[in-house]
């Protein structure tokens, strides 16, 4: 895993995020206060487009992309609640991951057999 450290106090945020095997995407992540949340607004990868998916504490929340994305996304938070805070992410309290097609692979494995399969 991947830890995205590139997010900050500002409730706009354009990044870019390079991958292990090279290949890039970019996400576009906005926090609404009236929602209490952060969101991905967009997030692309190759011609694959992603428009507004809430960040919740996942082990994948692109998981029923798995068959577009060769990688995933996890949130996971110190106090096990949603990323709800401005300053979530700047404090550590909650952690954005990119895994790896072999860690979504594991991950599907464990979900569908319980353990991982080698």
């Amino acid at each position: 895993m991947l830890q995205i450290t590139q997010l900050t106090l500002e409730p706009k945020q354009n990044m870019t995020v390079a991958l292990p095997n090279g290949d890039i995407f970019t996400m576009n992540v906005r926090y609404k206060p009236q929602q209490q949340g952060w969101f991905i607004e967009n997030l692309t990868y190759s011609d694959f487009v992603l428009n507004s998916l809430r960040i919740t504490t996942s082990p994948n929340m692109l998981l029923q992309w798995r068959n577009f994305l060769p990688f995933g996304l996890g949130c996971f938070s110190v106090n096990n609640r949603e990323p709800m805070l401005l300053e979530d992410f700047t404090s550590g309290d909650c952690k954005l991951y990119v895994l790896s097609q072999a860690e979504v692979q594991d991950y599907v494995d464990f979900i569908t057999y319980g353990y991982q399969v080698y």
